[in-house]
């Protein structure tokens, strides 16, 4: 795992970017207090991007409800599912989700969307998983 890292740009630096090596953990506070994770587990052949992906949208929606924002956290979850779902797609089947596929998962309920997030990950092909949006 020699020569992998992790890149933290924030809007307030973005010329100086928070540097994790292999053996660092890395936390996003004060985004998501709490989640952590070693920059290793993300390498691991293990690690999905969805796993990852999943447990910071997790930590998102649990600092939301301590905060006492119960009024919208479905519809931030929906937000970032909507907003995570293309990155995933991007990531597994190395392919940009067109136009019309977007405005079908803009679309989508809550449950729908948590399913093709889940699918995503046993979809053979790109075409496999776009099959599988509602119309």
């Amino acid at each position: 795992m020699r020569g992998k890292r992790i890149y933290v740009y924030r809007a307030q630096s973005p010329l100086q970017p928070e540097v994790y090596e292999v053996g660092d953990v890395i936390r996003v506070e004060p985004y998501l207090p709490g989640w952590q994770r070693r920059v290793a587990d993300i390498f691991s052949a293990q690690a999905s991007a969805e796993a990852v992906a999943g447990e910071v949208a997790t930590a998102w929606i649990a600092e939301g409800r301590l905060e006492g924002h119960a009024e919208g956290i479905a519809e931030g979850r929906m937000a970032t599912l909507r907003s995570l779902l293309p990155t995933l797609a991007r990531y597994r089947f190395g392919a940009e989700l067109a136009p019309a596929v977007l405005a079908r998962l803009n679309a989508c309920t809550e449950a729908q969307l948590l399913h093709l997030q889940t699918r995503i990950e046993s979809a053979a092909t790109l075409d496999e998983w776009i099959a599988a949006i509602p119309r």
